[in-house]
């Protein structure tokens, strides 16, 4: 079994206590708002989500997994948060999510940006104890309970740290 948070910020940039020492964007709110000297636009926003689906992408295919079930959701999608033109790059716009329902591969993305753009909250979890759960701030969190996760290649934008997910 591998255990990982899987993130963009790099763990070197943590001090010794774990605490990130960079200052950069941790919501879609952050849209415009300027980090590093770089303002965050709605493409480089999209770019960061990208990332994060393809991990959860590399991890299914990896592992062998057809489909994940969502468990224990919690829909925003009435608060109205996402009202930044990343709709318009990258839709998201999954009518019906329930507790339990399957989601398979080729959907899994609209699941992740949701989850990273607070429109709902759920855990993914497959068959065999495997799982994908979202924290705050663009944290993510895989078990692998088949062992094909390889924490030497991550995929671009994203750094694996060995670490439980804080939702089990």
């Amino acid at each position: 079994m591998i255990s990982v948070r899987a993130t963009k910020f790099n763990p070197k940039n943590r001090d010794d206590q774990g605490r990130y020492l960079v200052d950069e964007f941790t919501s879609i709110s952050d849209i415009g708002k300027t980090y590093d000297n770089h303002q965050l636009t709605p493409q480089l926003y999209i770019l960061n989500e990208d990332s994060y689906v393809n991990c959860v992408r590399n991890f299914m295919t990896a592992a062998g997994i057809k489909r994940m079930w969502i468990s224990d959701l919690e829909d925003k999608r009435r608060l109205g948060k996402c009202n930044i033109d990343v709709e318009r790059l990258r839709p998201t716009n999954v009518m019906v999510i329930y507790d339990g329902m399957s989601v398979e591969e080729e959907n899994i993305d609209k699941i992740v940006r949701l989850n990273l753009r607070e429109l709902i909250w759920c855990k993914l979890i497959d068959d065999n104890g495997s799982y994908v759960h979202f924290g705050y701030d663009f944290y993510m969190y895989i078990r692998d309970n088949s062992n094909s996760l390889n924490l030497a290649i991550p995929p671009q934008g994203i750094f694996y740290e060995e670490i439980a997910s804080p939702y089990e």
